[in-house]
């Protein structure tokens, strides 16, 4: 009914609030709510919306890579948009950068999951002295967290090679061609294609995706997809110079 649906769309709001929230000063909604225990209410309400099957797809990819897909693929399905297709390509990649992370490194533990992504504790319901140190310790534990991947990709963002005969990399490519094509002026889509393209050495067709956001007049919303174009098209004019 259309209660349950305004209830859903808006759990899939919080989902979307919830996951960029990362510093201490948490508030009481998301004291008491981690970032998949939302998505399970938005679900749990609203599984056959789009919309929140795009939003909880999109945050899923951090938590159960195959559900993210399965989510977004279900968003399609029911209705063809941009930012689910785009999403999905992301959550695509994802999913193939894991696999070479699991062969290269066959003995590691998996990373341990982020608090915001877990579901309640037992100190969130205790006192409030208690929920403050569960939350001082949550965002510590994310911080690091953050710091280290942002290490890892700060260090492999240049020499990261993908197979463009990939199964996922083609999916991959097709969902953020498909976005383009639903929103032609998808330029965070545009970007990731082109990065995409230029990863699994296609340099030319990556050049076109990223000439296509230099030469366009982008609103200020779009300066870091802009930025980000001028810097991967001068990677990509340094890889063609070498002999």
């Amino acid at each position: 009914n259309d209660d349950s649906s305004l209830q859903a769309m808006a759990y899939a709001e919080l989902v979307t609030l919830r996951k960029y929230r990362s510093h201490k000063s948490y508030n009481a909604i998301f004291r008491n709510f981690r970032l998949l225990e939302l998505c399970n209410k938005a679900l749990e309400k609203g599984s056959d919306l789009p919309f929140v099957l795009t939003q909880c797809g999109n945050a899923m990819k951090f938590i159960d890579i195959d559900k993210s897909i399965a989510l977004l693929e279900k968003s399609v399905a029911i209705k063809e948009n941009s930012k689910a297709y785009h999403y999905l390509g992301k959550s695509f990649i994802r999913k193939v950068v894991m696999n070479m992370h699991s062969r290269n490194h066959p003995r590691q533990r998996p990373e341990k999951q982020s608090p915001i992504f877990e579901t309640n504790s037992k100190s969130n319901h205790g006192n409030r002295d208690g929920r403050q140190e569960s939350m001082s310790h949550d965002y510590e534990e994310h911080r690091q967290r953050k710091e280290a991947i942002s290490s890892y990709v700060r260090k492999h963002k240049n020499d990261l090679s993908l197979d463009k005969d990939d199964e996922l990399v083609k999916k991959a490519i097709e969902s953020f061609k498909k976005a383009i094509q639903l929103a032609k002026e998808n330029f965070p889509a545009i970007l990731d294609l082109g990065i995409l393209l230029k990863d699994t050495g296609q340099i030319q067709e990556a050049l076109i995706q990223f000439n296509t956001i230099t030469n366009s007049h982008l609103g200020s919303n779009s300066k870091i997809s802009l930025i980000s174009a001028y810097e991967q098209a001068g990677l990509c004019y340094l890889e063609l110079a070498e002999p």
